[in-house]
């Protein structure tokens, strides 16, 4: 695995997530589908990485493996059985894309079994619902 930054996996994701065959648009709030229009939330995503563990490693290498949460959400328009199955296919998807992207496309990082997992997010009232993706990656970074 060559040294890198979970900026730059960041990116290849983002990259992923919005070409072909996703073309999902990023969310102009990262964290939150709360406050955005309906026209804007359908097919939108977000991206968010946090630390989970470090090895140090020699000649200012570490080894981390980061967690990375991708939050796609999705309009259900009275037919929220369809939505729940269309996120359930994003998912799948999303999933094989990025442990792809990493293992072979970039061959920069690795996405372990262990600490994968996902939710789909309904709440009463609300027009849409959200998949949240958790993705642990796994590469070296250069201090």
């Amino acid at each position: 695995m060559a040294a890198l930054t979970i900026d730059t996996i960041r990116a290849r994701v983002t990259s992923l997530l919005t070409r072909a065959p996703f073309a999902f648009t990023v969310s102009p709030e990262p964290y939150s589908f709360d406050r955005l229009p309906n026209a804007v939330i359908d097919a939108s995503f977000g991206l968010e990485s946090e630390s989970m563990q470090v090895q140090g490693g020699s000649h200012f290498t570490e080894v981390r493996v980061d967690r990375l949460t991708v939050s796609v959400a999705r309009l259900h328009d009275s037919q929220p059985d369809a939505c729940y199955q269309a996120l359930l296919a994003d998912c799948s998807s999303i999933t094989a894309a990025v442990v792809r992207d990493g293992a072979t496309t970039s061959g920069d990082y690795d996405v372990p079994d262990e600490g994968r997992g996902y939710g789909i997010l309904h709440e009463t009232g609300r027009a849409f619902s959200i998949l949240r993706l958790t993705l642990p990656v796994d590469y070296e970074a250069q201090l």
